[in-house]
């Protein structure tokens, strides 16, 4: 019973630390809790099992607040919505890639917070975070590739080939739907036929869809100030 009761002042003692952290750093945050009883409980859950949840508190004050007042703390999302989530961003002959790198991670930070909150607070059962983390991979993924598209059409232009696109497909736990918050991601890639590229310093389609992939690696895998969205394992383009 006494060494129970040591764990469970440590544990105790633990979580009151990290409250402190966010009352000195993130005083938004801190108010917020101490306004919401029911909140200031699912935090202590959440605060015990996720450093990755401090960090994100820490370096966004007004993260949670946003989460919690639009009630993405107390409902599920499915394919749709995370779709819509991605669309804002629409990438264009102007997208310039550090902004790319930090719009996606600042959401990948956001989701990942979500997905963890409600983990960790019982609110959703284990598969269904796995499933909705995977769907948001899925979304992530192909905004990335829009989002490499665009950064070589100045210089390299599209396919010549109406409709034609890299195709990238999801294997190991993404293609399984169950992908969790330390997972890689394992991609292939594959693209519909040969010829060249219509820019200025056009490519043979085999390259140029190369280099969209590498791109797209890049805007997941990278690591910047604002973290990162997924590692990435993948395999070369190869046509289908």
């Amino acid at each position: 019973m006494a060494v129970s009761s040591s764990s469970d002042a440590g544990l105790a003692g633990f979580v009151e630390s990290r409250f402190a952290q966010l009352a000195e750093q993130a005083p938004r945050t801190m108010a917020l809790l101490d306004a919401q009883p029911a909140l200031r409980v699912e935090a202590a859950n959440v605060l015990l099992g996720s450093d990755f949840a401090l960090r994100a508190m820490l370096r966004d004050d007004g993260l949670l607040e946003a989460l919690w007042g639009s009630g993405a703390l107390s409902a599920s999302r499915g394919p749709h919505d995370y779709t819509a989530l991605l669309e804002v961003l629409h990438p264009d002959q102007t997208t310039v890639e550090a902004d790319a790198l930090r719009s996606l991670r600042q959401l990948r930070t956001r989701e990942m917070l979500r997905l963890a909150w409600r983990d960790l607070a019982g609110s959703a059962a284990v598969h269904d975070t796995l499933r909705e983390t995977s769907w948001f991979a899925d979304s992530v993924i192909a905004a990335a590739t829009r989002m490499a598209a665009a950064l070589l059409v100045p210089r390299h232009g599209r396919s010549p080939h109406a409709g034609d696109e890299l195709m990238v497909l999801a294997m190991g736990k993404l293609g399984g739907s169950e992908l969790n918050f330390s997972s890689d991601i394992d991609l292939i890639f594959l693209y519909p036929r040969g010829g060249e590229s219509t820019g200025p310093a056009a490519l043979d389609l085999g390259e140029y869809y190369t280099r969209q992939g590498r791109l797209l690696i890049r805007l997941l895998d990278t690591v910047t100030e604002d973290g990162f969205v997924f590692r990435v394992r993948h395999a070369p383009a190869a046509v289908w």
